[in-house]
């Protein structure tokens, strides 16, 4: 696929930052995750009958993205150290390219290699900040007038649900609504304040816990509503009654996922499923969804896989037992000064894992119900949504669920190591519920 970048450009918000907003700290749940970029993108048809139509939606794209930044005034600054964000108005980078194909044949050719191509920006990589900015836009004009705007937004504290209210802050005001927008930058850091000084071997854990050596691949497989109906009845138990989608599909994933590395490494290991939770709703006092910053904790469950094969039903009570814990009670262990130790052992056990022989780790994030396929800009939603694809940093396993288009599938985004992959493509039980890469866009 042949990409030409026309342009390459800063958006600066439409109006400055006011002086006493000019500095925001971090909380300490962002301190502990890495900085680098989050993917997105998302498809339309053709937008316009002729280029000064295009170059209209085009301008209106970058205006009210001008517009946006205003109301999330941390993201158009940059991460100054590692306590801090400086409101300083640098604004998001953008770019635009002309794609020499047209989207229908580029998505029903299901061609995930390309997928980072839409991206201004390699996805899951290590930034050095102050440097980066933490908005980043591509936007893509096919030939046919189709468009994709990939947007790559920096983890440092922006997690799926911030991503979700810029994106539709952002298209509210391309459509020209008048709406108020109500959003909270320092609940975060006022719970979980920044630590002035973490462990030295901080660095080090969290490195090996998100980065690994390998090669990684991508593959998108998509679950059909009767594939998860069956899946739901098999995961039922005398604990479970009623599995949910995200613990049946998580627990089938890591079952098989654990069977692969066993195949391709010959050996059995420690098995880590981490499940990434959405802290908001679990605290004390729930938070707002336009609470912002990474207000993210990780439930971790780990299993030998040496030991006897284990059902699917027993995996699906241990993803929902570690997702239990995470609670008011919880959180309110982490806001004390004993949340450190917690925290600090947690850590050390992670070192003394690794120092032995790597355990595999395997993450589940949901973005289901986020609100990425309703983003209208004026030209109506994205007819698909995508993630990233092809080859993938050395980060650790990831898999990112995503619902179908019409909202009763579920597409599974997993960047395995490609031993695990090649091994669990050739698994017949997993591939009887899975569609592997179909045709886009998928029932």
């Amino acid at each position: 696929m042949e990409v030409d970048i026309i342009s390459r450009e800063t958006i600066k918000p439409c109006s400055p930052t006011p002086l006493p907003l000019k500095t925001i700290k971090l909380s300490f749940l962002d301190q502990l995750i890495p900085p680098f970029y989050t993917p997105l993108i998302l498809f339309y048809p053709a937008i316009g009958n002729n280029k000064v139509e295009i170059n209209l939606f085009l301008s209106i794209l970058k205006t009210s993205l001008s517009k946006a930044l205003p109301r999330y005034y941390p993201l158009a600054g940059r991460i100054s150290d590692h306590f801090s964000i400086s409101c300083n108005d640098e604004g998001a980078f953008y770019s635009e390219t002309r794609i020499h194909s047209r989207i229908h044949e580029f998505l029903e050719s299901s061609n995930l290699e390309s997928l980072n191509r839409l991206l201004p920006f390699q996805p899951f990589v290590k930034q050095l900040y102050p440097s980066v900015p933490q908005v980043a836009v591509q936007a893509n004009i096919f030939e046919c007038r189709g468009l994709a705007i990939g947007v790559c937004m920096l983890h440092k504290i922006i997690d799926a649900v911030t991503m979700s209210n810029f994106l539709t802050t952002w298209a509210t005001i391309a459509r020209g609504c008048a709406e108020e927008f109500h959003t909270d930058f320092h609940a975060g850091s006022s719970l979980f304040p920044p630590r002035d000084q973490l462990p030295d071997e901080y660095s080090s854990a969290m490195d090996k816990g998100w980065f690994m050596e390998g090669r990684y691949v991508t593959r998108r497989f998509v679950f059909d509503p009767k594939a998860i109906h069956i899946l739901k009845d098999r995961a039922r138990s005398e604990n479970i009654a009623n599995p949910t989608r995200y613990e049946v599909l998580s627990s089938f994933i890591w079952k098989h996922a654990m069977a692969a590395s066993r195949a391709a490494s010959k050996s059995p290991k420690l098995s880590v499923s981490i499940d990434s939770v959405d802290t908001r709703s679990r605290m004390e006092e729930p938070l707002s969804r336009n609470t912002i910053g990474n207000l993210l904790w990780s439930a971790t469950s780990g299993f030998e896989s040496a030991r006897t094969e284990i059902g699917l039903s027993d995996l699906v009570t241990m993803t929902r037992e570690s997702i239990r814990k995470i609670n008011g009670n919880y959180f309110k262990t982490l806001q004390v000064d004993q949340g450190c130790s917690m925290i600090y052992n947690g850590i050390k056990l992670m070192l003394e894992n690794f120092s032995q022989e790597s355990p595999d780790s395997f993450g589940f994030s949901s973005w289901c119900n986020l609100g990425y396929r309703e983003t209208d800009f004026g030209w109506g939603k994205p007819v698909w949504v995508g993630i990233w694809g092809g080859e993938a940093s050395p980060f650790r396993n990831l898999v990112i669920f995503l619902e179908t288009q019409s909202g009763l599938g579920i597409e599974a985004w997993m960047t395995l190591d490609e031993h695990i992959l090649s091994a669990l493509e050739g698994d017949d039980e997993f591939l009887a519920f899975t569609l592997p890469n179909p045709s886009i866009p998928s029932a």
